[in-house]
């Protein structure tokens, strides 16, 4: 088991306090296999560099404030802004910064926008978890499937995809 795997499993793929209703790593391997994924697509060693870049991190511009701080923008998500007093507080708060924008185009049912080149730019990758629900997001939109028409393709309840 690599640490992919470990740190997928150690989550459990959803944060619920009733343990009937958490969703377990198998529900999502159906799912993905419902999309025509596999689990290995999604992870980190399984992954091309390109493909990973391409799909999972986001360029980042950084620019210093007058005040002193820097300010994190992405090019190809502008709902998604952050700032910390140096450059490494900036970067390290980027990462939510891009969880929270890319939780929002979900929440908003639009597409997840394809990251450009970073061509010499800080990239920002998604952290695994992250990784791999917003790639079961990705097709799902891309092939129009919403949350009840895969539940009714996996056999499961609607609210058992929507956790993920």
């Amino acid at each position: 088991m690599n640490l992919l795997d470990r740190e997928v499993h150690a989550e459990r793929f959803a944060t619920v306090k009733d343990r009937r209703k958490e969703i377990g790593p198998g529900l999502l391997t159906a799912m993905l296999r419902q999309l025509g994924l596999r689990r290995a697509d999604l992870a980190w060693q399984a992954m091309e560099a390109h493909a990973m870049t391409q799909m999972l991190a986001w360029p980042a511009e950084l620019e210093r404030q007058e005040n002193g701080s820097v300010l994190v923008s992405f090019p190809d998500i502008p709902e998604a802004l952050t700032e910390g007093e140096t450059e490494a507080e900036a970067l390290t708060q980027a990462g939510d910064c891009l969880i929270a924008a890319l939780g929002g185009y979900i929440g908003g049912r639009r597409a997840i926008p394809r990251p450009s080149s970073a061509r010499g730019r800080d990239s920002i990758a998604l952290p695994a978890l992250a990784a791999a629900k917003v790639a079961l997001y990705d097709a799902m939109h891309r092939q129009g499937v919403g949350n009840t028409a895969l539940a009714a393709r996996l056999g499961v309840s609607e609210g058992a995809v929507r956790r993920l």
